[in-house]
């Protein structure tokens, strides 16, 4: 899937979050909002097993 794609959904507002991903939230102390602004703003970069 690609970040583009990802970004569409996160703006059309058609997701959901695992009960594992809202653990690891609240564990981290984000709110959905700061989640939301890392997928459409931020800049990704692959890692090293994703580099060919």
């Amino acid at each position: 899937m690609r970040i583009e794609h990802i970004r569409g959904q996160v703006r059309a507002g058609h997701y959901l979050y695992s009960q594992h991903a809202d653990i690891e939230r609240q564990a981290d102390e984000l709110t959905f909002a700061q989640i939301e602004e890392a997928l459409l703003h931020y800049r990704l970069y692959p890692t090293s097993s994703q580099v060919c």
